[in-house]
């Protein structure tokens, strides 16, 4: 029996089913037909589980909101300071280099809407602020040359910077010789 004949005997939609006549070809069509349907039905089940799963896990994706950022394609770096030399001595200069000194706009707070054109180095100890110099930026980038405190004491310290944004400033840590 052929394909097309096995088809015959399988019920497409609420056609019935014709029955084979009595003979040993037509039993073993019936019997693959109801395999047939049986795998058919089977195959349904597993259709309707894959396809469901496929939808519920593509709208779980499509149904989370995505964060709202300021116009920023990734997270700001931190501002980076490299001192030279990397000990400070009282009295003695200290080169500065410093990046990332930029607004960023990765977040939904306000941000300053150009770049900060200079930054305010201090120098913190022990509860006492000394004010150093004010810097230029440019390209987010600053370099400059400073006087360690002749008072500072020997131990940690910090070199603050302070951007003409009040609440933004960082402190960098200075070991004092």
């Amino acid at each position: 029996m052929t394909l097309g004949e096995v088809e015959q005997f399988v019920s497409i939609r609420g056609r019935r089913r014709r029955e084979p006549s009595n003979d040993h070809t037509s039993r073993a069509a019936l019997a693959v037909t109801r395999m047939y349907e049986g795998a058919m039905r089977a195959t349904a089940g597993i259709r309707y589980i894959i396809v469901t799963s496929s939808v519920l896990t593509l709208a779980g994706c499509a149904s989370a909101p995505s964060p709202v950022t300021g116009g920023s394609s990734a997270a700001c770096a931190a501002p980076v300071l490299q001192l030279t030399p990397e000990v400070a001595e009282p009295g003695h200069a200290l080169t500065i280099s410093s990046t990332g000194w930029e607004p960023c706009n990765d977040t939904n707070e306000k941000s300053a809407a150009r770049p900060w054109p200079s930054v305010t180095l201090e120098w913190v100890q022990d509860g006492d602020t000394t004010d150093l110099l004010t810097v230029d930026v440019t390209d987010g980038r600053f370099n400059a040359s400073v006087t360690v405190p002749a008072n500072a004491v020997a131990g940690e310290a910090s070199l603050r910077v302070m951007t003409p944004d009040p609440d933004y400033e960082q402190d960098f840590p200075v070991a004092v010789e």
